[in-house]
């Protein structure tokens, strides 16, 4: 089992959520360094808009909406650029493992209501909330690679047994607006649906096309992740594999053997010492 000789500060903080040991890195200074790279991808856009004149595109290649914290942007501020876009045609591109579900639903709406002509193309992932964001458009294509999911909205409260009905009660209703908008390009009843959302359906892009959510599939396309792959350990079923797929660890840095007579002082060294992983 490998244990860092000292636990960085982010695993110290975040016991309550991932769990004593649960660090994916192998040196607190490599851990950290990642951390702040991920704070500062925090505070970037999870969109991007690019005007080509005549059309635009879009990629959402990231968590949807602001986070639990507050971090990110907006769906208002997406519909504000959506609106602004003056062209007939709107090309997105999605790769994203979903986010705020009230977020993505008014993002949804932002694209079925610009008189432009949508195209979207599935090219990584399209799960939970994207898929629904993927419903807009006219055209809808996806990577013969890609994966798509399904599933019951999730959601948190905390209170008395009447504020949790009650948030029981927005899931149900956020879970039919879901279901409806799916209805409008997937033949199946509402209660096929239903059960599909409920078992977590994850869909290769063929079978995707079999149910209807896709009109064409595409040929591969080197998936890459811009997200944190831990965002899928919220999902019960995701396929054997995929973690590997959309996020791969980087390799420890190995320490070089010091040369001799290098001038480095006893405290630098037992500094690098502290950082050798005990097995």
């Amino acid at each position: 089992m490998r244990v860092n000789k000292t636990p960085c500060q982010q695993c110290e903080d975040d016991k309550w959520r991932w769990g004593d040991g649960d660090c994916q890195y192998d040196t607190r200074d490599e851990c950290e360094r990642a951390n702040e790279e991920q704070n500062m991808k925090n505070q970037r856009n999870w969109y991007s808009i690019t005007n080509k004149g005549e059309s635009a595109e879009i990629l959402i290649y990231d968590v949807i909406g602001k986070d639990f914290w507050g971090d990110g942007i907006s769906a208002k501020e997406f519909a504000e650029e959506v609106s602004a876009l003056d062209v007939g045609t709107i090309n997105i591109r999605i790769n994203s493992p979903g986010g705020a579900v009230f977020e993505g639903t008014s993002i949804y709406n932002s694209l079925v209501g610009h008189p432009a002509r949508i195209t979207v193309a599935i090219d990584g992932m399209a799960a939970s909330i994207a898929s629904v964001i993927a419903m807009a458009g006219d055209h809808i294509s996806m990577a013969e690679n890609a994966m798509m999911m399904i599933h019951d909205p999730y959601g948190l409260s905390i209170g008395t047994a009447e504020d949790h009905r009650k948030q029981a009660d927005m899931q149900d209703k956020a879970k039919h607006i879901i279901v409806k908008t799916y209805q409008n390009h997937v033949e199946k009843d509402e209660q096929e649906l239903s059960d599909m959302m409920s078992e977590e359906t994850w869909m290769t892009a063929d079978e995707a096309l079999e149910h209807g959510f896709v009109h064409e599939v595409t040929s591969a396309m080197k998936m890459a992740a811009s997200y944190d792959k831990r965002i899928l350990k919220n999902y019960a079923h995701v396929p054997d594999g995929l973690m590997d797929v959309v996020s791969i660890k980087p390799e420890p840095k190995k320490l070089e053997e010091p040369p001799k007579n290098s001038g480095r002082s006893v405290s630098h060294l037992k500094k690098e010492i502290d950082l050798i992983e005990i097995e």
